[in-house]
């Protein structure tokens, strides 16, 4: 699917040098159980996007599609694009559009046809039925498509080009090493004044575990600068890669969120989940028990690591009550392309 010798990130998941968090390790009944909070308290995020009915959306990184159905519950036509083919069945199950793409090459004239196709639709909350899952078999997204608005009967109308009209991303875009690329696919996408609008990991986000992460790797000779697959910016960072992308910054700042982890599967819930780009580059211990895995998927050399891990998170994270908080601080922005040529200035918080 990729290569294994770059560095290539794909829609809220990565691959790198070899070792890599594979679709294959996004199971959407596991992430339900262990991350159910992420699209909880990202509903919030919706005031920022502030759908209208009938708004064409992108939702990048849609995963299983629970802030995806949100956004559509609001009357507007809704299409999401996840890395992982299990995520995106997941969201079709809740009768959304959903692709399989990857984030850092958004395939915008495969998206606005699509869009196209449904333009004699005036009423956005009634889309049409969306595949199990599309991918190379179907409409591949990963082949070029005549870009919708080259159609005669729409320049003939003089109407305005296909497009979304805002693009939503959460709790995707800190697994994007390059953040430029889903930047520019967003801006390829969207109408002229379309919005940006998105959360994801900033600056400081779960700090204690990059560290325990780091240090179990370096305990057994691999580097992990080499595999570490998040990006977590500062504000300020953040605000420069919009604007030089033509973006318009109307806000970005930092929101300090201890997250407290479900009772029942806790730090090694979280670590089972996300940390599979460590993981997969540890090199397997031989043993009796190698093929084997635990209730997380997690072979016995792996299940060890995370247990070192928690050890060392404990004092810090783990309360007298034995509840398990994460340490996450959350990057938000809301940005916009120019109507015209004409530039505008934002607010932002460095803080």
């Amino acid at each position: 699917m990729t290569s294994t010798s770059e560095l290539t990130f794909v829609l809220g998941r990565f691959v790198v040098h070899g070792a890599r968090t594979k679709a294959e390790d996004w199971d959407a009944e596991r992430y339900s159980t262990n991350a159910a909070f992420v699209p909880e308290l990202g509903k919030n995020l919706l005031d920022l996007l502030a759908p209208r009915v009938g708004e064409r959306i992108l939702d990048v990184g849609c995963g299983d599609g629970v802030l995806t159905a949100e956004i559509k519950a609001r009357g507007c036509r809704v299409v999401g694009i996840d890395f992982a083919p299990d995520m995106v069945d997941a969201a079709a199950r809740k009768d959304i559009e959903a692709y399989v793409m990857d984030a850092s090459a958004i395939n915008a004239p495969f998206l606005l046809a699509k869009l196209s196709a449904h333009d004699h639709n005036d009423n956005c909350s009634s889309p049409p039925s969306p595949p199990s899952q599309t991918t190379a078999t179907e409409g591949d997204p990963a082949a070029p498509l005549p870009p919708p608005h080259r159609e005669g009967n729409r320049a003939e109308r003089g109407e305005a080009p296909v497009a979304f009209d805002a693009v939503f991303t959460n709790a995707a875009l800190h697994w994007v090493r390059a953040p430029q690329t889903v930047i520019e696919g967003a801006k390829r996408v969207l109408r002229p004044g379309g919005r940006f609008v998105g959360e994801f990991g900033g600056h400081g986000n779960m700090a204690a575990v990059r560290v325990a992460m780091h240090a179990a790797l370096w305990r057994r000779g691999v580097d992990p600068l080499a595999v570490d697959p998040w990006y977590f910016p500062t504000p300020r960072e953040y605000r420069q890669l919009l604007e030089a992308a033509g973006f318009i910054v109307d806000d970005v700042w930092l929101v300090p969120r201890p997250t407290v982890l479900p009772a029942g599967t806790g730090m090694r819930g979280w670590l089972s989940t996300f940390t599979k780009a460590f993981l997969n580059a540890i090199p397997e211990e031989a043993s009796s028990n190698r093929g084997t895995t635990n209730e997380n998927g997690l072979t016995q050399t792996k299940a060890t690591v995370v247990d070192e891990a928690l050890a060392a998170l404990q004092p810090a994270l783990r309360d007298k009550d034995g509840f398990w908080t994460a340490d996450y601080v959350r990057l938000r922005f809301r940005a916009h392309l120019p109507h015209d040529s004409a530039s505008g200035t934002g607010v932002e918080r460095t803080y």
